[in-house]
Protein backbone atom coordinates (compact mmCIF):
# COMPACT_ATOMS: atom_id res chain seq x y z
CA UNK A 1 0.00 0.00 0.00
CA UNK A 2 1.59 3.10 -0.81
CA UNK A 3 0.69 6.27 1.35
CA UNK A 4 -0.42 9.54 0.28
CA UNK A 5 0.61 13.08 1.41
CA UNK A 6 -1.90 13.09 4.32
CA UNK A 7 -1.10 9.62 6.00
CA UNK A 8 2.47 11.08 6.14
CA UNK A 9 0.49 14.13 7.82
CA UNK A 10 -1.06 12.40 10.03
CA UNK A 11 1.71 10.18 11.09
CA UNK A 12 3.96 12.91 11.60
CA UNK A 13 1.22 14.40 14.40
CA UNK A 14 0.31 11.03 15.87
CA UNK A 15 3.82 10.41 16.25
CA UNK A 16 4.69 13.59 17.45
CA UNK A 17 1.86 13.39 20.41
CA UNK A 18 3.54 9.73 21.24
CA UNK A 19 6.97 11.27 21.69
CA UNK A 20 5.25 14.02 23.81
CA UNK A 21 3.75 11.47 25.86
CA UNK A 22 6.63 9.23 26.13
CA UNK A 23 8.86 11.84 27.53
CA UNK A 24 6.13 14.09 30.20
CA UNK A 25 4.36 10.68 31.05
CA UNK A 26 6.30 7.81 30.86
CA UNK A 27 9.91 9.40 31.02
CA UNK A 28 11.04 6.61 28.17
CA UNK A 29 13.34 9.13 26.76
CA UNK A 30 14.54 6.70 24.30
CA UNK A 31 11.05 6.39 22.79
CA UNK A 32 10.49 9.85 22.78
CA UNK A 33 13.78 10.56 21.09
CA UNK A 34 12.62 8.02 18.23
CA UNK A 35 9.23 9.29 18.08
CA UNK A 36 10.13 12.79 17.38
CA UNK A 37 12.79 12.31 14.13
CA UNK A 38 9.78 9.99 12.99
CA UNK A 39 7.19 12.43 13.32
CA UNK A 40 9.91 14.89 11.64
CA UNK A 41 10.31 12.49 8.54
CA UNK A 42 6.91 11.90 7.96
CA UNK A 43 6.36 15.56 7.97
CA UNK A 44 8.98 15.79 5.44
CA UNK A 45 7.50 12.93 3.60
CA UNK A 46 4.18 14.28 3.63
CA UNK A 47 5.61 17.49 1.79
CA UNK A 48 7.74 15.44 -0.41
CA UNK A 49 4.51 13.00 -1.12
CA UNK A 50 2.49 15.89 -2.37
CA UNK A 51 5.13 17.24 -5.13
CA UNK A 52 5.86 13.68 -6.60
CA UNK A 53 4.60 10.21 -6.39
CA UNK A 54 7.80 9.31 -6.34
CA UNK A 55 8.93 6.95 -3.37
CA UNK A 56 12.33 8.18 -1.74
CA UNK A 57 13.82 5.21 0.51
CA UNK A 58 16.08 7.29 2.31
CA UNK A 59 15.59 8.60 5.67
CA UNK A 60 18.78 11.53 6.31
CA UNK A 61 16.49 14.59 7.35
CA UNK A 62 19.32 16.52 5.22
CA UNK A 63 18.36 14.50 2.41
CA UNK A 64 14.07 14.80 3.09
CA UNK A 65 14.74 18.25 3.05
CA UNK A 66 16.02 19.02 -0.13
CA UNK A 67 13.70 16.39 -1.73
CA UNK A 68 10.40 17.54 -0.02
CA UNK A 69 11.68 21.48 -0.68
CA UNK A 70 9.75 22.13 3.14
CA UNK A 71 12.14 25.17 3.28
CA UNK A 72 10.03 26.95 0.18
CA UNK A 73 7.47 26.78 2.56
CA UNK A 74 9.38 29.23 4.97
CA UNK A 75 9.57 32.95 4.79
CA UNK A 76 13.24 33.86 3.00
CA UNK A 77 13.47 36.31 6.54
CA UNK A 78 13.25 32.80 8.67
CA UNK A 79 15.56 30.97 6.20
CA UNK A 80 18.31 30.87 8.18
CA UNK A 81 16.66 30.29 11.54
CA UNK A 82 14.45 26.93 9.96
CA UNK A 83 17.88 25.79 8.14
CA UNK A 84 19.72 25.91 11.10
CA UNK A 85 17.07 23.74 13.77
CA UNK A 86 16.61 21.55 10.88
CA UNK A 87 20.90 21.17 10.59
CA UNK A 88 20.72 20.48 14.22
CA UNK A 89 18.34 18.12 13.99
CA UNK A 90 19.92 17.10 11.34
CA UNK A 91 22.69 16.44 13.64
CA UNK A 92 20.80 14.44 16.70
CA UNK A 93 18.78 12.52 14.83
CA UNK A 94 20.12 9.91 12.33
CA UNK A 95 18.42 7.37 10.89
CA UNK A 96 20.64 4.23 12.40
CA UNK A 97 19.43 6.06 15.82
CA UNK A 98 16.53 4.09 15.38
CA UNK A 99 17.81 0.92 15.49
CA UNK A 100 20.06 2.28 18.50
CA UNK A 101 19.74 1.15 22.68
CA UNK A 102 19.81 3.03 25.53
CA UNK A 103 23.79 2.62 25.57
CA UNK A 104 24.02 3.23 22.01
CA UNK A 105 22.18 6.25 21.91
CA UNK A 106 24.62 7.26 24.79
CA UNK A 107 27.71 6.41 22.74
CA UNK A 108 26.34 8.58 19.95
CA UNK A 109 25.22 11.54 21.96
CA UNK A 110 29.41 11.23 23.39
CA UNK A 111 30.67 10.67 20.57
CA UNK A 112 28.79 13.52 18.38
CA UNK A 113 29.65 16.41 21.31
CA UNK A 114 26.20 16.19 21.98
CA UNK A 115 26.79 16.43 25.77
CA UNK A 116 27.57 19.39 25.87
CA UNK A 117 25.28 22.66 26.10
CA UNK A 118 25.99 26.23 25.47
CA UNK A 119 25.45 28.41 28.28
CA UNK A 120 23.81 32.14 27.90
CA UNK A 121 27.41 33.68 28.28
CA UNK A 122 28.45 31.74 25.54
CA UNK A 123 30.73 29.12 27.31
CA UNK A 124 30.14 25.51 26.86
CA UNK A 125 29.88 22.42 29.78
CA UNK A 126 29.25 19.14 29.99
CA UNK A 127 25.21 18.35 30.38
CA UNK A 128 24.54 17.30 33.76
CA UNK A 129 22.17 14.99 34.99
CA UNK A 130 20.79 12.56 32.18
CA UNK A 131 22.29 12.64 28.68
CA UNK A 132 19.34 10.71 27.05
CA UNK A 133 16.83 13.04 29.11
CA UNK A 134 18.22 16.10 27.74
CA UNK A 135 19.15 14.95 24.27
CA UNK A 136 15.24 13.50 24.17
CA UNK A 137 13.83 17.11 24.95
CA UNK A 138 15.86 18.74 22.46
CA UNK A 139 15.21 16.59 19.61
CA UNK A 140 11.49 16.74 21.07
CA UNK A 141 11.76 20.56 21.04
CA UNK A 142 12.78 20.64 17.54
CA UNK A 143 10.24 18.31 16.03
CA UNK A 144 7.58 20.14 18.01
CA UNK A 145 8.82 23.21 16.18
CA UNK A 146 9.62 21.57 12.64
CA UNK A 147 6.33 19.74 12.65
CA UNK A 148 4.00 22.61 13.64
CA UNK A 149 5.30 24.97 11.13
CA UNK A 150 4.60 21.85 8.82
CA UNK A 151 1.08 21.50 10.02
CA UNK A 152 0.05 25.25 9.92
CA UNK A 153 2.45 25.73 6.27
CA UNK A 154 0.00 22.12 5.27
CA UNK A 155 -3.48 24.20 5.99
CA UNK A 156 -2.88 27.36 4.89
CA UNK A 157 -1.49 26.07 1.52
CA UNK A 158 -4.81 23.28 1.59
CA UNK A 159 -7.35 26.26 1.66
Amino acid sequence: MKLNAEDYLEAALEHLELAQRAYNEYKEYVVAYYYSGVAVESMLRAYMRAGSRDWYPRHGIRELVEKSRFLDEVPSSSHEEWSGRLSELNLRWRSENRYMSQRALRRYIVASGLDKSRHYDGTAGFVKGNLLKHNAARVLDLARDIVGLGDVKWKSLRK
